[in-house]
């Protein structure tokens, strides 16, 4: 009798034992998923983060921390590096609101990358100011006839006309020897005489740099 109660005893403890362990296991199981759900969600919010960082919202170009590397890579050879300027930008701000003026910069941001290709490099510099860098030789009084002309928004009834101007360094590159920062302040340079220069198409002979293998060259937009 004796043998029989503890054999039924040592069988009840036995099933509570795995009854337990099992439910351990499956406690286990279940906190293994949740941490592993979390690590994923927390993944996935880190490359939306990373994504976000390097993606402009209003235009889709690649912000500052994406371009800079890319750009000076491409400073490894001969490239064109734009400075591209919405011109009176502020004014179209002022006079048609902000939700205008952002759509007319995604507008062009948008005609720039139709015109030059998959193959230039396009970021949005800051402010209304983009960055191009494109193949050496880029046609670029083409090229802006081509967006000025199709740059074109309704506002209060009457076409907005927007105009760009641009200035361009056009940089030889040879074992890198060109800096970015050197051939930013170029193109940003020529920028400016760009919008001296006026309207018109007119192109801007500016000194010749200071520094090695780079020319600058300025291009004022197509009047309106």
């Amino acid at each position: 009798m004796k043998e029989v109660v503890s054999t039924t005893v040592t069988v009840v403890t036995l099933a509570a034992w795995a009854a337990d362990r099992f439910l351990a296991e499956r406690a286990l199981a279940w906190e293994r998923e949740r941490h592993r759900q979390e690590l994923e969600a927390a993944d996935m919010r880190r490359q939306a983060d990373v994504a976000a960082a390097l993606t402009d919202p209003t235009t889709g170009l690649p912000t500052r921390r994406a371009w800079e590397p890319a750009a000076a890579e491409r400073l490894r050879t001969p490239v064109d590096l734009a400075l591209l300027d919405i011109d009176e930008f502020k004014q179209i701000n002022d006079s048609y609101g902000h939700l205008v003026g952002d759509y007319i910069l995604w507008l062009v941001s948008s005609r720039m990358r139709d015109a030059l290709g998959a193959d230039a490099l396009i970021g949005r510099a800051g402010g209304d100011e983009i960055v191009i860098v494109a193949v050496p030789g880029t046609a670029w009084e083409q090229v802006l006839a081509t967006v000025e002309a199709s740059v074109r928004h309704p506002g209060n009834g009457h076409a907005i006309p927007v105009r760009v101007s641009l200035g361009v360094a056009c940089t030889s590159g040879p074992d890198g020897s060109t800096e970015l920062s050197q051939a930013l302040s170029i193109a940003d340079e020529a920028m400016y005489e760009a919008k001296k220069a006026g309207g018109g198409c007119q192109k801007v002979a500016l000194p010749r740099s200071c520094w090695r293998d780079v020319e600058s060259v300025a291009y004022a937009s197509l009047g309106s």
